[in-house]
């Protein structure tokens, strides 16, 4: 995914952190693909009610990079979740390289 979205006319930093979500599961009729779950956005099924979601940012721990997270996640923790983690990121000087951050 994120090569798709560097291979645009405008590259991105390394040190921009993306979040790509959807507030609801897709409408078949458009494109959307919910399986295995079922139904799909403006049912009560869990192809309505649950997305996937993606995070990308170059500074994360091995560790944590490739993981996958299976619990449940709200789209207003994020807001909560990435400020209060923010603040303790390493931080590094315009135009220096991250090596020598």
């Amino acid at each position: 995914m994120m090569q798709a979205v560097d291979s645009g006319s405008t590259r991105f930093s390394d040190d921009t952190l993306w979040l790509f979500l959807a507030d609801n599961g897709g409408m078949p009729s458009e494109g959307g693909f919910n399986v295995p779950l079922r139904g799909h956005k403006a049912t009560a099924w869990e192809g309505d009610e649950r997305s996937q979601t993606f995070l990308h940012w170059s500074g994360f721990a091995s560790n944590v990079k490739g993981s996958v997270f299976g619990g449940l996640a709200h789209v207003s923790d994020w807001g909560v979740t990435l400020t209060a983690r923010w603040a303790t990121w390493p931080r590094r000087s315009p135009g220096r390289s991250r090596s020598t951050a």
